[in-house]
């Protein structure tokens, strides 16, 4: 009984030693709440590793090749979406991009998130090799200056509900063969967007460039662990969740996740702490 309590002492204390003056908290406008953190010994595994880029304030997790710009305690992160992209001349597809994204451990959020197309006459895609998460075909035809979504006129939108990858890639193309073809130039975007955060309503697409389109953010999950709360909790020494705490099940991604118990604030994962009223 004892040595278990010893144990238990010296994994608090180094749990603790984590939020140490030698941990940064913040990135540029970001806050960086544990098990996320940049220096050594500051995080919980290479998983929550967070690159600070200084002079820009940008954020990247190792594993991830896209920029993360918000870390919240609730399990979400907030990361910019890559953006695919064709365009034709008058002839032929001259440009072509079709990138593929990494998320390390964190999925998309289940229901939270969109593929969303902008072009003339095109068919859009997100592939887990050889699968088709989500896909959308802007209206053929319909190749004018306007854009609306709900019409599909230049531009659709497909929610992301199932498969939920860790890394995928878009494809785009011609959905009916005829952009590039009769004077009908110009560049189709693809790209995933957290569903409300995006406005469309300024665009026009004859005349649409990437920098216009701005940065897309996707929402992700984040979690702790690899096994249920209840498989978590037979292990105290592991157990992720600290003082004043719950556990809940991710409906989403392998592991769990730690909130405060009502009447409690701070971090689930160094300890919660009583809230004065």
């Amino acid at each position: 009984m004892l040595f278990l309590t010893l144990v238990l002492l010296l994994n608090s204390v180094k749990c603790q030693s984590k939020i140490g003056p030698e941990c940064s908290n913040t990135c540029g406008n970001i806050t960086i709440h544990y098990p996320f953190g940049i220096e050594d010994n500051c995080y919980l595994d290479t998983s929550y590793k967070v690159s600070c880029n200084k002079t820009t304030g940008r954020v990247s997790l190792w594993g991830m090749n896209v920029d993360v710009v918000d870390i919240s305690l609730d399990g979400h992160l907030r990361a910019i979406s890559k953006v695919g992209h064709v365009c034709y001349n008058e002839t032929s597809a001259y440009i072509n991009k079709e990138p593929t994204t990494k998320l390390s451990r964190f999925n998309l959020s289940v229901g939270q998130n969109e593929l969303t197309t902008f072009g003339c006459d095109i068919l859009s895609k997100v592939k887990v090799n050889q699968s088709v998460i989500a896909s959308c075909t802007t209206v053929p035809g319909e190749c004018k200056h306007m854009v609306s979504c709900s019409g599909k006129m230049n531009c659709c939108q497909d929610r992301i509900e199932n498969g939920l990858p860790t890394k995928f890639k878009f494809r785009l193309l011609s959905s009916r063969n005829n952009t590039g073809k009769n004077g009908l130039a110009g560049c189709a975007y693809s790209f995933i967007v957290e569903i409300g955060r995006y406005d469309f309503s300024s665009f026009d697409v004859y005349k649409l460039k990437r920098k216009e389109l701005g940065s897309p953010e996707m929402l992700l999950d984040w979690t702790v662990g690899n096994t249920s709360c209840q498989e978590a909790q037979k292990n105290i020494s592991t157990y992720l969740c600290k003082e004043n705490s719950e556990c809940f099940d991710s409906n989403n991604a392998k592991g769990y996740r730690c909130s405060c118990s009502a009447g409690y604030g701070g971090n689930p994962y160094l300890g919660c702490q009583g809230i004065k009223l």
